[in-house]
């Protein structure tokens, strides 16, 4: 039996290594040139990757607008009390007039019930020897219809006595120089636009006294704009608002605060006058009373502005942040953008006649 002494491992090759160590190197050398390539390469200019068209830079307007509804309604706080008891035998004073002191609202009894200045209700017959603020009322009625010229001190002296004579000798009444309960209704503020209950006063009917029967409508009506949460978006603070009037004139408001609703985003903008005065100026009348007036609104979103024109398209976004339209040739040109409206721009910065690109509708928006 033959036996065989240990086995030698074989010995490697030297030639075996050699193509290896070959192929990694190599490896190796075209990944540091792909980095060096990929570093090193300019980044490209995405303005010059978008086909274009071109188109000239011309003068033009643009502007935008919204049209809407707004809503017009007088509003009302309940100002005077009748203390006269009797039949309503007139109703001289036509509801939503001006006032003024001493103006007959309606009869009772055939007796005028006037209107007056002051912040003291009636509550008692006036007559000679009595004082206090109601009769200081009186005396300023008195004075400002020309009856009266003395002391406005709140004493009913002969003087004033004489003047309360005339001034119902001028009424077609009896002059008693007694200014009876309820034959003055006052009120806090004249001049002021009045509305009288058309359900108690009325020819025939019958007053207790005690009715509230005189309110004070707003210095002005109230004037709001329903929009969606969508088109409030749109409208910019303070826009200007056209307002269609009853009468086919034009008023011109501004927008104001909103008012929301939570629960559908849907919001009422108040509408305020641009000066002190009412929307509707010397035209209120136009608006009855008692009921909201729908009147066409047009909300100015961006107001006309005329200048050098382009497609708002052929804006771009330099990588510096300005903005700039680029010439046919390439050229970038830094411009200041005045106003934007229905795809088109007024800018400054370039001249009228520059071509300039405008990026190609693509083949899916032509169709």
């Amino acid at each position: 039996m033959h036996t065989r002494g240990p086995v030698e491992p074989a010995t490697r090759k030297p030639w075996l290594r050699t193509p290896i160590l070959v192929l990694v190197t190599a490896v190796a050398a075209v990944a540091v040139t792909w980095a060096t390539v990929t570093v090193t390469k300019p980044v490209e200019d995405p303005i010059g990757q978008v086909k274009t068209t071109t188109t000239a830079v011309h003068q033009g307007e643009v502007a935008a607008s919204l049209s809407l509804n707004a809503t017009a309604a007088w509003s009302s706080t309940p100002v005077g009390i009748n203390r006269s008891v009797g039949i309503v035998t007139d109703v001289t004073f036509e509801s939503g007039q001006i006032a003024s002191p001493g103006a007959t609202l309606f009869t009772v009894n055939l007796t005028p019930v006037v209107i007056a200045e002051g912040a003291v209700p009636s509550f008692r017959a006036l007559q000679e020897d009595d004082s206090g603020a109601d009769v200081k009322q009186l005396q300023t009625m008195l004075t400002a219809l020309g009856f009266y010229e003395g002391e406005q001190d709140g004493v009913l002296r002969s003087g004033t006595s004489t003047a309360v004579r005339s001034w119902q000798k001028s009424l077609g009444i009896e002059p008693t120089g007694i200014v009876g309960l309820g034959d003055i209704i006052f009120v806090p503020s004249l001049t002021a636009r009045l509305v009288l209950d058309e359900t108690a006063l009325h020819v025939g009917a019958t007053l207790s006294g005690g009715e509230g029967v005189v309110s004070a409508t707003s210095s002005s009506p109230v004037m709001t704009l329903p929009v969606t949460e969508a088109q409030a978006g749109m409208i910019p603070p303070e826009a200007t608002v056209h307002l269609r009037s009853p009468a086919g004139g034009v008023w011109s408001a501004v927008t104001g605060a909103a008012t929301r609703n939570a629960e559908d985003g849907s919001a009422h903008l108040a509408l305020k006058s641009a000066d002190d005065g009412p929307i509707c100026g010397e035209e209120c009348d136009e608006l009855p009373l008692g009921t909201s007036t729908v009147l066409g609104a047009e909300v100015v979103i961006v107001a006309p502005t005329s200048g050098l024109i382009v497609p708002s398209a052929a804006l771009a976004t330099d990588v510096d942040g300005s903005t700039v339209v680029v010439d046919r040739d390439g050229r970038r040109h830094l411009v200041v953008i005045k106003a934007s409206a229905n795809g088109m721009s007024v800018v400054e910065g370039v001249t009228e006649g520059l071509e300039i690109q405008v990026p190609a509708p693509s083949v899916g928006a032509a169709k």
